[in-house]
């Protein structure tokens, strides 16, 4: 089951050494990153690297699906069940209490060992939401009380209660074009994790208000915030993709400057005037490499449908009124956009 893994090794807090599914995620990541990096530069060991990279990748697949088929399946709060992906090869069932999610399956979206929607990702989602995030409570204090959490799941559920900020939920409802989710997600977690006198996020939720405030917390805040108007994942750029509706209302202003992507500097300004009927933006992308596809949001904060765009004064039709969405050219250049409701 092994073959072609990296051999056994810690993880983390995790002093066991196992055949760990996120550790072997992240050095795939690193070699497809460092072939398509290589590539871009016409080095001659891009080709030979970007090869072993997918070698790697089949095998990790091949290595997980059969942990899955060892594993028990999980229930599901409807009843249902769904296979249960393990952290470590030859584990014959689920790792309850700490870290279950935090050094779990879902990295194997973070680090590209599956796509968005794929199965396994659907059945990793919909188990760490109906079971994981509704039972891992901690018993030790915590800023936020989680006894009514059964009652009360929409505001205190979506996400980790141990060291939330190690898992992705945030990011990979955005990947997969489900807003909504991820700013519960993001808006839950915060309430729950930040130390307001300070603005700062401890490492857990959280022993007596002693837990540390560690640089890996405040950066995935960060992250997860910057993803939410810059997201630059799946060969796309997407702007404003997950910005609440309430940055679209009437006389407020969504502005990003120089923000770097793996496509070039890109900076945007939105102007909500949807009092007249209108949202404005003017996107500047100065790009370096061509995304498959470049586009921005516009969540009117009533969830009113586009009627019809202008791009630098002139008709523009690629825009999908149900999706919030225009397209614009993977190109780059300079845009004046106008939405009109």
């Amino acid at each position: 089951m092994e073959s072609g893994f990296f051999p056994p090794c810690g993880l983390e807090d995790e002093d066991r050494w196992f055949y760990w599914v996120m550790t072997n995620g992240y050095f795939y990541l690193g070699m497809a990153s460092v072939a398509d990096v290589l590539s871009e530069i016409a080095h001659p060991e891009a080709k030979h690297i970007a090869e072993e990279a997918q070698v790697y990748l089949a095998d990790l697949h091949r290595g997980i699906r059969e942990s899955i088929v060892r594993c028990p399946v999980v229930r599901l709060r409807d009843g249902s069940y769904v296979p249960y992906i393990p952290k470590h090869l030859y584990s014959r069932g689920r790792s309850e209490g700490h870290y279950e999610a935090e050094l779990g399956a879902l990295h194997l979206l973070t680090d590209h060992v599956y796509e968005p929607h794929s199965a396994e990702i659907d059945w990793t989602l919909a188990f760490h939401e109906d079971v994981v995030y509704m039972t891992e409570a901690p018993s030790h204090d915590s800023i936020i009380d989680y006894s009514r959490i059964e009652e009360d799941w929409f505001n205190l559920g979506g996400y980790g209660k141990t060291q939330p900020y190690l898992v992705h939920t945030q990011v990979a409802y955005l990947r997969r074009d489900e807003p909504k989710l991820s700013l519960r997600s993001f808006f839950n977690q915060l309430v729950a994790q930040n130390f307001s006198d300070i603005n700062a996020f401890p490492e857990h939720i959280c022993w007596h208000g002693a837990a540390d405030c560690k640089t890996y917390e405040e950066a995935m805040w960060l992250q997860q915030f910057r993803c939410m108007l810059v997201l630059d994942e799946d060969d796309e750029l997407r702007l404003c993709v997950g910005a609440p509706r309430e940055y679209f209302e009437s006389g407020k202003t969504i502005s990003v400057k120089n923000a770097p992507t793996f496509y070039g500097p890109v900076s945007f300004e939105v102007k909500s005037d949807v009092q007249h009927g209108k949202i404005t933006a003017v996107v500047e992308f100065d790009v370096r490499k061509s995304p498959k596809s470049f586009g921005i949001r516009f969540r009117h904060p009533k969830e009113a449908r586009m009627k019809s765009v202008t791009i630098n004064g002139q008709p523009w039709k690629s825009f999908d009124a149900d999706k919030e969405t225009i397209e614009l050219s993977p190109s780059g250049g300079r845009f004046e956009i106008v939405a009109y409701y």
